[in-house]
């Protein structure tokens, strides 16, 4: 009910002027016969490969199409979280200790889950238009107590735009999720009943009650595997930490940070890896979009290594800006 008075205050705020109008009238109707030549596709194919002199001389004639900006190729040593995440397991004692610490927060109350059929109000036109409401609803709600599918006259009468095709069913729901009027009626009632109207701010509902579920916690095989996620998370947030302070140390603690050096700090969950050719303000192949990242790529001077880690979505990395080229026409090769 929220999403839908959200969805009206969104459209009555929206303007269309009659340019619009006739520009979307002319696209749903405007219509032109058009002719063509249809080549077919064997025609286009060659099985040759280009030769390189060909490519050489096509290069020649269009450089000015392979220029590029300043570039840089970023080397980085990264704390793949992937591969420490994988390596975490959270013994069951554990588990349990933490569903029982935090089992309050897995009660569930008392839900029901029902449909409705909605007749708007509108206010403007006074006491006459709530009346024809009302009116509206006791004779569809008569009908569904005399046993005509609740489904079929919620699809063919509710004003309630998301009730139509789904038969008016609501998602199951608790206590404080609905106004008060129709949460009250909901709850009172058993399953199968109908009552209406049920008089609320958006007008007058006819509600059936489709199952009513009692209050109950979720029991431990229920929430293990959330627990599990969790609780191996936060240990992997605490290792891929633990690892890239352990990296940090040994990085300052070298004499010089050339590949050779940097490929020695490899293990299990570390790699070095190799962007490609990037400009400023793109992505480091790799890393993803990183703000902080690209700007060490670029502040740093080349063959200079980060000391402190930068987080990216693939874990901690320190970064290495490890060539340049300057703006230009890129290489043939």
């Amino acid at each position: 009910l929220l999403l839908n008075k959200y969805s009206s205050l969104v459209r009555s705020s929206v303007l269309v002027s009659d340019a619009d109008i006739q520009r979307e009238f002319s696209t749903r109707n405007d219509k032109a016969s058009i002719e063509y030549v249809k080549i077919p596709l064997a025609r286009l194919e060659s099985s040759a490969d280009p030769t390189d002199a060909e490519l050489k001389g096509y290069y020649g004639k269009h450089k000015d199409r392979y220029r590029s900006p300043e570039q840089r190729k970023i080397k980085y040593l990264l704390v793949q979280r992937a591969k420490v995440r994988n390596r975490i397991n959270v013994p069951e004692a554990e588990l349990r200790a933490e569903y029982e610490s935090r089992k309050a927060t897995f009660a569930i109350p008392e839900q029901v889950v029902a449909a409705h059929i909605l007749f708007k109000v509108d206010a403007t036109k006074g006491p006459a238009a709530d009346e024809e409401a009302k009116a509206k609803a006791e004779k569809i709600a008569e009908r569904a107590r005399k046993g005509e599918d609740f489904a079929k006259l919620a699809n063919e009468n509710t004003e309630d735009p998301s009730g139509k095709g789904s038969g008016g069913q609501l998602q199951p729901f608790s206590k404080g999720q609905m106004v008060p009027e129709f949460e009250q009626a909901a709850f009172a009632m058993a399953q199968g009943e109908i009552r209406g109207p049920i008089k609320t701010q958006f007008g007058y509902h006819v509600i059936k009650l489709i199952s009513k579920t009692a209050p109950r916690t979720k029991t431990f095989e229920e929430v293990r595997a959330q627990l599990a996620s969790e609780l191996g998370d936060k240990r992997a947030e605490s290792e891929m930490e633990r690892r890239s302070q352990a990296l940090a140390e040994k990085i300052r603690g070298l004499s010089n940070t050339s590949d050779d050096e940097l490929r020695k700090l490899q293990d299990d969950a570390v790699s070095y890896e190799t962007s490609e050719w990037i400009s400023k303000g793109e992505p480091i192949t790799g890393l993803g979009a990183n703000p902080t990242a690209s700007a060490q790529a670029w502040s740093l001077k080349v063959g200079q290594l980060s000391k402190e880690p930068v987080a990216t979505p693939r874990g901690p990395a320190f970064v290495k800006p490890a060539e340049e080229r300057p703006a230009g026409t890129q290489p043939f090769e």
